[in-house]
């Protein structure tokens, strides 16, 4: 579902797991196509990391983990914004939108304590004691993702339609993190 490219001190990254489609990445047994733009010196392309759809991977694993805590971070706010998206619609729930996002707000700026606590449950094998700088990221990253999507609800036409949608969304991302 990722993959890291590098060549000589430049290195790009494509990660799919935050694709729109229902089926994003690299199929088993196709070619995958990718131009990168370079200077003109000819310098030895390397495949640095690649992630699979089942979450192994082969590479360089200072990559990996960088990649891995990325899925990690954004799991747990989209965990997070799922979790608010299912109250909101239920058939008994009374908040307005403005309210969900309120809460969206205060939920996705969670305490670093709060983040590490879910990263412990998540993985639990790994001793998490401070958040990667890969994973602040991307908790900041998913974070800003939300309150964009949530733009885009209050302008929509109809409000919950939009909503499903973006649930929809939400459910395609977390089955591939």
């Amino acid at each position: 579902m990722a993959y890291a490219v590098s060549i000589g001190d430049f290195q790009f990254t494509e990660d799919f797991v935050w694709s729109g489609f229902e089926s994003a990445g690299i199929v088993p047994n196709t070619t995958y196509e990718v131009r990168i733009p370079i200077s003109n010196s000819i310098k030895p392309v390397n495949i640095s990391a690649a992630i699979l759809a089942d979450g192994n991977g082969d590479g360089n694993a200072a990559i990996l983990e960088e990649i891995k805590d990325q899925h990690l971070a954004g799991r747990i706010q989209i965990e997070r914004a799922l979790h608010l998206l299912n109250d909101y619609l239920k058939p008994s729930a009374s908040l307005k939108v403005s309210q969900l996002k309120s809460q969206i707000v205060i939920d996705l700026n969670a305490p670093e304590a709060d983040s590490l606590t879910a990263l412990r449950k998540l993985q639990p094998a790994r001793q998490w004691t401070s958040l990667s700088e890969e994973a602040r990221n991307a908790l900041e990253n998913a974070k800003q993702n939300v309150f964009g999507d949530f733009k885009n609800v209050e302008s929509a036409e109809d409000v919950r339609e939009e909503l499903l949608r973006l649930k929809h969304h939400y459910e395609i991302i977390l089955s591939r993190l």
